[in-house]
């Protein structure tokens, strides 16, 4: 069963990294010369469908496979399983960005990818400790 942790930690690892560079992308577009868009728009579409959005269903098989043979006790997993919503939550989010992005439009301003940007570090946080330190 350690070979499923690990790969749980490894597949929300390239999840979250996944999500924070396709934000990335998706501002340096911005920033970019017009020459360099649609090289631009096919990274952050191929790193969000390939990376972040496969790497996200493996996550979550992997989590619903390792509560399933741990079990679902402890306080700290509903809690948990929010964080982790929320998460999904984001993901959708982003990937109406990149949708948006491949039509031509998207977020005007930088202060909207700053904020999609730190989402899925700060929400990793506490599931690490959550999961780590199982509080209650």
């Amino acid at each position: 069963m350690p070979w499923a942790v690990i790969l749980h930690v490894l597949f929300i690892s390239i999840w979250v990294a996944g999500q924070t560079l396709v934000v990335g992308l998706c501002y340096e577009r911005r920033h970019a010369a017009e020459e360099e868009h649609p090289r631009l728009v096919a990274m952050t579409v191929r790193l969000f469908a390939w990376v972040a959005t496969l790497s996200a269903v493996l996550a979550v098989i992997t989590g619903m496979w390792l509560m399933y043979r741990r079990g679902f006790d402890g306080g700290w997993l509903p809690v948990k399983l929010a964080l982790v919503s929320l998460l999904v939550g984001l993901h959708l989010l982003l990937g109406r960005m990149v949708s948006q992005l491949r039509r031509g439009d998207g977020p005007r301003r930088g202060s909207a990818h700053l904020l999609i940007a730190l989402g899925p570090p700060l929400l990793a946080i506490p599931i690490v400790y959550l999961v780590t330190a199982k509080p209650f």
